[in-house]
């Protein structure tokens, strides 16, 4: 499949999302991912099959058996000469989740002991050294957070697959999201909804919670590729596309644990540095996003991999036959 040049990749399914490329299920036909409709017997995505997560009577989803390596090399192959708009573009993100957060906590919270406020969040065993350490929160920014971060999440994995199919992605495309404010919102809570709901079940909740986490890993990317698809038809997509993959797709994330640790060092050396010198946690804040910078350029790197990821197991792209511009 050839990119146009215009973020308008081929397809025979109408108009594509902001990733450029609408999910043809027609594609699959005669593969492994041959989607048959047994309501009328035709081959085909059948829009009805959904039921009980499925696609009709599910065949055998694509395994991905590449290895971590081969996914980072086509991450830093997309990435090539454009690492630096693609870091400010995670970081961008990064800033959009964080400072106003800062500025809404400033404004309106309420002061406590950090102590308080961490145990609040089920943290319970910070020292009485931090009882002296005092924090404003307000529940608005976490109302904030929830209305924004399904529109970015969906801008940033916009952003990321264009560039990875070799489109020409802008700084705007982290904003598409919000063209589809109510889709992107509703993905997001109810994504956040079953998590929580895994995460309740006693002793194995926290591992089980995880575990959904990167079973609805692909819902961002599939509704990109295709935004007018019902909410709930992105999480089963992405359940079907990740069964026998999720293993894959830890791995994959935590081949990365090594840059993100690399990542955090001037973080943590300037801000050692500045609190030699002074205590107050806005200037701290103001260190701390300044430094984040090296992190978003980790993000970056981790997300086109994801990109590569989820292209794999559409089946609109292959492993050593990958080329930057052709599928």
């Amino acid at each position: 499949m050839q990119n146009d040049g215009n973020n308008n990749f081929n397809n025979q399914n109408g108009q594509p999302g902001p990733g450029g490329y609408e999910y043809n299920p027609n594609e699959f036909q005669g593969g492994q991912n041959n989607y048959q409709n047994y309501n009328n017997g035709q081959g085909g995505y059948d829009p009805n099959g959904f039921n009980n997560g499925g696609f009709g009577q599910p065949p055998q989803n694509r395994i991905i058996l590449e290895s971590c390596y081969n996914l980072r090399r086509m991450a830093r192959e997309a990435l090539r000469g454009k690492w630096l708009m693609a870091s400010v573009a995670a970081y961008i993100i990064v800033l959009l989740l964080s400072i106003p957060n800062g500025i809404i906590d400033g404004l309106f919270g309420i002061s406590m002991p950090l102590t308080d406020y961490m145990s609040s969040l089920g943290y319970t065993d910070l020292g009485p050294e931090f009882d002296a350490v005092m924090i404003k929160a307000s529940p608005l920014s976490g109302i904030y957070s929830l209305l924004v971060t399904g529109p970015l999440t969906f801008g940033m994995t916009a952003y990321f697959l264009i560039l990875f199919r070799r489109g020409k992605e802008t700084l705007g495309d982290l904003f598409s999201g919000f063209e589809f404010f109510g889709k992107t919102l509703g993905l997001f809570l109810w994504m956040c909804l079953w998590i929580f709901l895994w995460a309740l079940i006693p002793i194995a909740g926290p591992v089980l919670a995880i575990i959904a986490g990167f079973r609805y890993a692909m819902a961002f990317m599939i509704q990109v590729d295709n935004p007018s698809l019902p909410i709930r038809d992105c999480l089963n997509r992405s359940k079907f596309m990740m069964k026998g993959n999720k293993g894959k797709l830890f791995l994959l994330t935590l081949s990365f644990i090594g840059w993100l640790i690399l990542a955090a060092i001037p973080g943590a050396i300037l801000g050692a540095i500045f609190g030699m010198f002074t205590s107050s946690i806005v200037v701290l804040q103001i260190v701390s996003y300044i430094a984040s910078f090296a992190t978003s350029v980790v993000v970056a790197y981790i997300t086109t991999a994801q990109m590569a990821f989820y292209d794999m197991l559409t089946g609109r792209i292959y492993g050593e036959s990958y080329v930057p511009g052709r599928y």
